[in-house]
């Protein structure tokens, strides 16, 4: 008994004796001084090295950009770049966007107040979309209320003539006179855009200053002024989109080029499409059954791409019809795309030798609503059962209810439709089916004119050109190439 007591007693006064050190070491730790700072009694601010201004490219003339280089690194931590606008090089200096890490950081969540950030590259460029007219005190609306108060404090014309200049504030007043603005009830409508517009000219009609101001907690580190002030100017070349004008030229030469071989040989290949090679096939049975043919709008009106495919292979059909002697009826939905397929038709048999045989009758309205117009249709199929419907344009929800009746009377479909959630019916219930693009290419296949055939060409080449500068890219990308990537998007 008294052995185990012994060995009580003795761990107790470990555990006590562990305590006692334990607190003996926070002690003091609390007693050591803080470390010492850095000679000049403040820790190193990490302040941009260059910062300058510049106008933003392809804007109205309402925007600057605020660039800067340097000043990232380990000792940025925490600290804010706040930019500012003046009017003057020694201010008055207001805030024109929300403060920026001074790390080299891209701001996925910053939500800017007046400007928007962007990045300029790797090596720790930054910069900022400034826009003077939305900095509170240079805004059209607040200086136009000022100039029309009865008594204007004095203190407030004080802070606009220092903000403006005199010259400005009279030139504004010019402009109310002008448009005989004496109160705020005058501004209305056209006047009040005439006159805001002129005041947004006098405002940013003048150079501007900018600097950024680093922070941190709330007190202010350091202030860096840009190097020289600018104007705002409206610029009507984005040097960022030289790109686009280049493939631009380049696709424009191969059209025109393919254009002037396609006139030297009209055989110029196409690839094969089967549902137009079908066409002859359907047109023959037609006349054998001494049936007609059904050629069958879609439901968007003339000035839908779709719709103007559609009458450019309606002509072509017309033609085959005509040669053929057989009948072609044409139903519509819309009254303007009655009367242009009227006449495409005409010109069709007329092109044949055929002008007798054509009839204002066959080309016809059935219908200028969605179901009634897919009824009309249908009981035409049931009735006359056409050898060869076939459908061209772009359709909706009737597109099944129609393929389905054409399907029951044992007539060959052709289907032409750049309706993409229409396709699955269409594949399903005719025998050939014109997707996408190649509603498009239809009518340089039948008609085989140079002007369409080079333009098709042309602009399979300016795809090819695309899939390989996408694949070319790709690859790069996963390489990481940016070498070659970097000097194409280094400024922007």
């Amino acid at each position: 008994m008294r052995k185990g007591s012994c060995g009580r007693s003795r761990g107790g006064a470990a555990a006590a004796l562990v305590l006692v050190l334990v607190l003996a070491a926070l002690a003091a730790a609390a007693e050591q001084p803080p470390p010492a700072e850095p000679a000049g009694g403040a820790a190193p601010v990490p302040l941009p090295d260059r910062v300058w201004l510049e106008d933003t490219p392809n804007d109205d003339g309402r925007q600057l950009t605020l660039r800067w280089r340097g000043g990232d690194g380990a000792a940025a931590e925490g600290v804010l770049l706040q930019p500012q606008l003046a009017t003057g090089p020694d201010g008055p200096w207001f805030d024109a966007g929300s403060p920026a890490p001074a790390r080299g950081a891209w701001y996925r969540d910053l939500e800017p107040v007046y400007g928007i950030f962007i990045r300029l590259g790797d090596d720790g460029g930054h910069g900022v979309v400034l826009k003077p007219l939305e900095v509170a005190p240079f805004a059209p609306a607040r200086l136009v209320r000022l100039m029309l108060e009865p008594a204007p404090r004095p203190e407030a014309l004080a802070e606009l003539e220092q903000l403006l200049g005199k010259q400005t504030l009279a030139a504004i007043r010019q402009v109310l006179r002008d448009w005989e603005v004496g109160e705020p009830d005058d501004l209305a409508g056209h006047v009040e855009a005439k006159v805001m517009r002129a005041v947004e000219r006098l405002v940013l009609g003048r150079p501007w200053y900018a600097r950024l101001v680093a922070s941190r907690d709330g007190g202010t580190l350091g202030t860096v002024a840009a190097e020289a002030p600018l104007q705002p100017a409206e610029n009507l070349f984005d040097r960022r989109k030289v790109n686009n004008l280049a493939f631009a030229l380049v696709f424009s030469a191969l059209v025109l080029l393919l254009i002037r071989r396609a006139r030297r040989d009209p055989d110029l290949y196409l690839r094969r499409l089967a549902g137009l090679d079908a066409v002859d096939e359907a047109v023959g049975r037609a006349t054998e059954m001494g049936k007609p043919v059904l050629f069958v709008h879609g439901l968007n009106p003339m000035d839908s791409v779709s719709t103007i495919a559609a009458v450019n292979i309606l002509g072509e059909i017309a033609k085959r019809v005509a040669q053929f002697d057989s009948r072609l009826l044409v139903t519509n939905y819309d009254p303007i795309v009655l009367a242009v397929s009227q006449e495409t038709v005409r010109e069709g048999f007329t092109h044949a030798g055929r002008p007798d045989a054509y009839s204002d009758d066959d080309v016809f309205l059935a219908a200028s609503e969605q179901f009634a117009y897919v009824a009309a249709v249908d009981g035409i199929m049931v009735r006359q059962r056409p050898a060869a419907n076939l459908y061209v344009g772009y359709f909706y929800a009737e597109s099944l209810l129609l393929a389905e009746t054409g399907a029951t009377t044992g007539a060959i479909q052709i289907a032409a439709t750049d309706s993409f959630t229409q396709l699955p019916f269409f594949v399903t219930t005719c025998d050939y089916t014109l997707m996408g693009e190649e509603l498009y290419a239809a009518s340089a296949y039948l008609s085989r004119d140079p002007l369409l055939l080079g333009s098709i060409k042309g602009q399979d080449w300016g795809k090819a050109i695309l899939i390989v500068l996408l694949v070319a890219g790709a690859a790069l990308a996963a390489l990481d190439a940016t070498w070659l990537i970097e000097p194409l998007i280094k400024v922007y």
